[in-house]
């Protein structure tokens, strides 16, 4: 039950409060679907750990700080201008975070909310796990990334990058693309929408020049190379 009430408590806000914060809102998309499920596997993320050893206005409570932190690392990411599809971080990391924290607040038996002489003790190890955990992800992922960058293995083609995956892969746009520029560029009004500034999705043009981007020195030969690569 709490696992429940931690998922459901952290998605409905994620539905409502996400789109105003990162100016997602628009008149013709008022409800995020990926809000709903990305805010609910937040909560569970952040209940798992103490979700048998909690009462259930502490579970609420749980999930109401796991949209929290699932929107602030989404606000945090598309500031930065990092593009994560699949919202890895902001479920995983920050809500990860808070759970391990959360822990150590909430357990009935050793947390801070008992009457446990080593609940300083617990917490302490909560947050030395965290550091721990932290440190051997950013090892292992920087050495990764580092290899790869050296290789040249890092990064797509400048040309793939501007015309995108789904037309270089797939030899289109997505349906889901489609129907948002269809929307917010053509249905949606001014006053009803929301800009986001740390983002090029609602503009009237997508070219590189619109978009802010420079083309790279060798592009019409890239192009070229692009077009016969996906003919074949």
């Amino acid at each position: 039950m709490n696992t429940l009430i931690s998922g459901c408590t952290s998605s409905v806000l994620s539905v409502y409060i996400k789109p105003q914060v990162l100016g997602t809102y628009s008149f013709v998309s008022r409800y995020d679907c990926v809000a709903s499920g990305s805010g609910f596997l937040a909560g569970l993320v952040a209940i798992s750990g103490v979700a048998d050893e909690v009462e259930p206005w502490f579970a609420m409570l749980i999930g109401v700080i796991s949209s929290g932190m699932y929107i602030g690392g989404c606000k945090v990411l598309d500031m930065l201008h990092i593009d994560d599809p699949i919202e890895a971080v902001p479920i995983n990391m920050f809500c990860g975070i808070w759970g391990t924290i959360a822990t150590a607040f909430f357990d009935n038996e050793r947390g801070l909310v008992s009457s446990s002489d080593s609940k300083w003790t617990f917490l302490g190890v909560q947050i030395l796990g965290i550091l721990a955990i932290s440190a051997w992800t950013a090892l292992v992922s920087t050495s990764y990334f580092m290899i790869m960058k050296k290789a040249n293995k890092f990064r797509i083609d400048a040309s793939i990058e501007l015309i995108g995956l789904d037309i270089a892969e797939m030899g289109g746009l997505s349906s889901q693309l489609l129907e948002k520029i269809r929307r917010d560029g053509i249905l949606a009004s001014p006053q009803n929408s929301i800009h986001n500034k740390n983002t090029y999705l609602g503009k009237s043009s997508f070219g590189a020049t619109q978009l802010g981007l420079s083309q790279p020195k060798n592009f019409d030969s890239e192009k070229e190379r692009t077009k016969s690569q996906i003919s074949q």
